[in-house]
């Protein structure tokens, strides 16, 4: 055992000063002069490759390199590892971006004081060469003001001089990718146009409209995202731009063919949760008829609910005899925010008509909140008969009997 130990050491150190040769041939390779004195076991040279400064400093089981650039990342924001990495085992790029919880990749952490201008900084391209590094490299940290790479001398590939000449090339090349000045307003329109990634679209779509929100630039790049190929993107565009947005959704509805009716859903779901526009409920009423399947009908007697435009109530009370219970329960919902005095009638005649204790509960809610809506006292346009009116369906301010039902047998009601 011990001779073992004794080998293993002797070995580590043979390999470490093979180490320090082949980091310093590398150097005189790239023409890059052995700094006087080391310290503490460390040997250092600098100089300029392609027009960089470069320093490299050997310890005994890495290669520092150290490139200072000048870049457009935000001041403080450090773009660091996460433990040892290697080429193996590495996710797809953009996983947990730093928008969300401040992770890049699967071991890179973004540290900064400034989100928007972090994600600004993190273009495609930019995201492209900072992981062909991390995949090569045992560490990696990015300032706004350095490019540092730290390579394992004995356990990764770099076994030769001439390796390690290449892989400070490398990061020569990366540091003048990352070494740029440009607005911040005009690197998020270049991400919300161009990024591959949807949700780093979204992210920027999202970003640009809080940072510059009277831009024409930016309002220009929001209303190109409404033909983007992600629904969700797309959708983020609608919000932003409010009633513009909700009635490109109406349109969208009406003449786009081969929408899945999961996007029909969520297509349904932003009209319904935007700005109110003349003639949604119309166009909600087209899609119902035209579209069979449950879930959107469903969706589309949510929306209208929460739409709440009285417009709907005739073609709400036309259908609630139409559809089983589970359709007929959403009309009856939506019926509560959309139906006038008509619809009580019909509600009426539903409720006589089932002994269901939920649709019956269903009902008299309905037809509570239209009551409510329309500021009538309490039975007037209730299920429930009053000692002398038989439960006329008035509204307040009518005459007695003014708006009762028409069948009623008691002449003047």
């Amino acid at each position: 055992m011990g001779l073992a130990v004794l080998g293993y050491i002797f070995l580590k150190r043979l390999g470490r000063g093979k180490s320090l040769e082949k980091a310093r041939s590398a150097a005189r390779k790239l023409r890059l002069p052995e700094e006087d004195g080391p310290t503490g076991g460390t040997h250092a040279f600098s100089g300029s490759v392609d027009g960089m400064r470069v320093r490299l400093v050997k310890l005994p089981d890495l290669l520092l390199i150290k490139i200072p650039i000048t870049t457009d990342i935000p001041v403080h924001t450090r773009i660091h590892g996460k433990g040892n990495t290697t080429r193996y085992g590495t996710s797809a790029l953009g996983r947990g971006f730093i928008t969300e919880d401040g992770a890049f990749d699967d071991h890179l952490l973004v540290d900064t004081t400034d989100r928007i201008e972090a994600l600004a900084f993190l273009d495609a391209q930019t995201r492209k060469t900072i992981l062909d590094l991390r995949l090569t490299s045992t560490g990696l940290e990015i300032t706004d003001s350095s490019l540092s790479i730290a390579y394992d001398t004995l356990r990764t590939q770099y076994h030769n001089q001439w390796a390690l000449a290449k892989s400070v090339r490398a990061a020569v090349d990366a540091a003048k990718k990352l070494e740029r000045k440009a607005p911040l307003k005009d690197r998020l329109i270049a991400i919300i146009g161009s990024d591959p990634m949807p949700f780093i679209r979204l992210t920027a779509l999202r970003a640009a409209a809080a940072r510059y929100p009277a831009d024409l630039e930016v309002l220009a790049a929001v209303e190109k995202s409404l033909n983007d190929q992600s629904l969700p993107v797309m959708l983020e565009a609608v919000r932003i731009l409010g009633e513009k947005g909700t009635a490109f959704l109406l349109d969208l509805l009406i003449h786009r063919k081969g929408l899945r009716y999961t996007e029909v859903i969520k297509i349904v779901e932003a009209i319904a949760g935007g700005p109110r526009v003349a003639g949604a409920a119309g166009v909600l009423e087209k899609v119902f008829m035209k579209n069979r399947r449950p879930a959107v009908r469903k969706a589309l007697l949510a929306a209208l609910a929460r739409l709440g435009d009285t417009s709907a109530g005739p073609f709400l009370t036309a259908q609630l005899e139409r559809f089983d219970a589970e359709l007929r329960e959403g009309i009856i919902d939506a019926l509560a925010t959309c139906g006038t005095v008509e619809a009580v009638e019909k509600l009426r005649d539903a409720l006589s008509e089932t002994i269901n204790p939920f649709t019956r509960s269903a009902i008299e809610k309905s037809i509570a909140s239209i009551q409510s809506r329309l500021n009538a006292d309490r039975g007037w346009l209730s299920v429930g008969e009053t000692s002398q009116l038989d439960g006329a369906l008035s509204g307040t301010g009518a005459k007695e009997g003014a708006l009762s039902n028409e069948d009623n047998k008691r002449q003047g009601r």
